[in-house]
């Protein structure tokens, strides 16, 4: 880990979440006090997946819910360093922009509604259909489905087209950031990745920024974002990502930091993609959807569940009919739930809701998916066996297209939750609709804790041959 780059304090993940979940409890006693809270970070690390979803819950369920939501975000981006001194501070010291390269501009090609699926594209009647089928066997929520609605109406006829709008990609080689659709519209996009995008395939407006590393050199990268924009304003997309080390944590700080210190005019939007297995807001028909499948499992999971092999208790915790999905998986780590929590779900709360100069969010869930990062043994085990307790998993490709249609509808719908233009009586109402959108594969609405369930399904999948991904 680079001294002269960005850093977690101490060096510790576990700790600096730990302490930010004391800070909150410290500032927020009538809201938080009813939790007990591990003092080492050697318990927090064993107690976390069980620990969170009821924070979560109590957090939700108060009356101070958004200003928590400002508290811990500011906590977590306090976490992080940058060669010694506060990330928002190193942010505002004096930078070159990087030098960037424009690629040759091709035609726009026209994009219209299509999600890939096993190799094949999915539109009109089929995508519909298929979109209709996930949500009728609750792999997606009802905003999701009123979302497609929109899209359907509104390009029935029209593809869609991002003609004049600049958008800075962040992590734009990552294998769920849906760059590709995003040229495809005809957007001047800023590529920010380490790793080139290689040849050009004719059609967008490609602009390079040449030795983009977020942990390295994240004020040339705010610079390089300034000049890009040339005082007009731009689509912030936040995909950057790379495990061990506390870099989920301190890529995704790095972000939000950059988003922090632009000046609010010029960000249009801020959309990031969240993982389902953080813990979650469930909806009725999601409590519904756990009831049945716990009534209807199969003899061979009740068994398991009586042995207490799917851990105990419900797939969720309740407070205040409040009820938070107890989705987290440990072995994903400290670092990549603070990332997810802290930096993603937090984050966008916090920008949504906030007084002055509220942003445009797009944070929507994507459904676990077979990434490179997700490509070791343990997982693949327990992805074979993830279609037994009702979970798909989705191929890179399909979350690329499905997520990357729900994040354009939220630009261009004027009523799409995370737009600050949309009216909400309170704070509070507004925060509750950010996370809606969700597609968790069946993740959410679980009868059983997900961490349990994933290694159950690991012994499952020992007796089954290679998942084909959906």
């Amino acid at each position: 880990m680079s001294e002269t780059g960005i850093v977690l304090r101490g060096g510790s993940a576990s700790a600096q979440f730990l302490a930010a979940l004391h800070g909150a409890q410290a500032a927020f006693p009538d809201a938080l006090g009813s939790i007990t809270l591990p003092q080492d970070t050697a318990r927090f690390r064993s107690a976390y997946p069980e620990l969170l979803p009821r924070f979560e819950a109590l957090r939700q369920a108060a009356p101070q819910r958004t200003r928590i939501a400002q508290h811990l975000y500011d906590a977590g981006q306090a976490s992080c360093t940058h060669s010694g001194q506060p990330l928002h501070e190193a942010l505002g010291a004096a930078a070159a922009p990087l030098p960037v390269s424009a690629r040759p501009a091709g035609a726009s090609l026209p994009v219209q509604l299509a999600v890939t699926r096993s190799g094949e594209a999915l539109q009109g009647g089929r995508l519909r259909d298929w979109v209709h089928s996930l949500h009728a066997t609750h792999k997606l929520t009802d905003d999701v489905l009123d979302a497609f609605s929109w899209l359907s109406d509104t390009f029935a006829d029209a593809p869609i087209t991002l003609e004049g709008r600049k958008v800075v990609i962040f992590g734009a080689g990552a294998v769920l950031a849906p760059t590709e659709l995003l040229l495809r519209t005809g957007a001047d996009v800023l590529w920010i990745d380490r790793a080139d995008p290689g040849p050009v395939r004719g059609h967008g407006r490609l602009h390079v920024a040449q030795g983009a590393d977020l942990l390295a050199s994240p004020a040339r990268i705010r610079e390089t974002v300034l000049a890009f924009s040339g005082g007009d304003p731009v689509d912030l997309c936040l995909y950057a990502y790379a495990p061990g080390q506390g870099r989920e944590w301190r890529l995704t700080a790095a972000m939000n930091a950059i988003v922090d210190t632009l000046p609010a005019a010029l960000v249009r939007t801020v959309s990031m993609f969240v993982s389902p297995a953080i813990p979650t807001r469930l909806t009725p028909r999601e409590l519904t959807a756990a009831r049945e499948r716990r009534a209807g499992q199969p003899l061979w999971q009740a068994a398991m569940s009586r042995l207490g092999l799917l851990g105990r208790g419900d797939g969720h915790v309740e407070v205040n009919g409040v009820a938070i999905s107890r989705a987290v998986i440990s072995m994903q780590g400290v670092s990549y739930q603070a990332s997810q929590y802290l930096g993603k779900v937090l984050a966008a709360e916090a920008w949504n809701t906030r007084a002055a100069s509220p942003l445009h969010v797009s944070a929507n869930t994507a459904a676990i998916s077979a990434t490179p990062s997700m490509d070791k043994p343990m997982f693949r085990i327990a992805f074979r066996g993830a279609v037994s307790f009702g979970i798909d998993i989705f191929a890179p490709e399909t979350t690329r297209g499905l997520n990357g249609l729900l994040m354009l509808r939220d630009w261009l719908d004027p009523a799409a939750a995370g737009n600050p233009s949309r009216p909400a009586a309170t704070s509070r109402a507004r925060a509750e609709g950010l996370s809606r959108l969700r597609v968790h594969g069946g993740a959410h609405g679980m009868p059983h804790p997900a961490e349990q369930t994933l290694r159950m399904s690991g012994v499952v999948g020992l007796a089954q041959s290679a998942l084909p991904w959906r």
